[in-house]
């Protein structure tokens, strides 16, 4: 049974939990994807304050959920382009349901914006888990952490039933 308290947009005051979700998604979920030199520059890139910058963006929503009373996970979604551009879960809490939860509510807002399906770039440890939740890959793409180091991953989409 998932103990999942409250899915809710996110506040000013969850950018720590935020932050700490990402941090340790990228880290330690990532391990066997990705290099130690691509998670050494994607976690450079992570910093609280980029949150707060989001939730002031009117067509970004960024939805938190709590698990057993603390911020465990998020997305992030782009509304103008049906863009799902980040949906992490601490590691501490995999495999609870948490991330299924975030990825069918970031569907919902989708739909509720009037967008027929959802795109996301999925990093290599992410596969499954998309592939499970009905994501199919349109290409193989990299995404550029800085100037030298790029993330592979696939450009995946999925079309949305109303």
């Amino acid at each position: 049974m998932v103990f999942i308290t409250h899915l809710r947009p996110a506040r000013p005051s969850d950018c720590v939990a935020i932050f700490q979700a990402h941090y340790y998604a990228v880290r330690l979920a990532c391990l066997q994807s990705y290099d130690a030199i691509i998670r050494h520059e994607w976690l450079a890139l992570l910093n609280e304050n980029s949150y707060l910058r989001d939730m002031n963006q009117p067509n970004i929503a960024l939805w938190v959920a709590e698990y057993h009373g603390a911020v465990m996970g998020f997305f992030q979604l782009d509304l103008l382009r049906a863009h799902l551009s980040a949906v992490y879960v601490h590691p501490a809490v995999h495999k609870q349901g948490i991330g299924t939860a975030l990825l069918q509510r970031a569907e919902q807002l989708t739909l509720d914006s009037g967008a027929s399906a959802l795109s996301l770039y999925c990093p290599n440890n992410a596969l499954a888990f998309f592939r499970l939740n009905g994501y199919q890959t349109l290409s193989e793409a990299f995404l550029p952490l800085n100037q030298d180091v790029k993330v592979p991953c696939r450009l995946m989409r999925k079309y949305l039933d109303k």
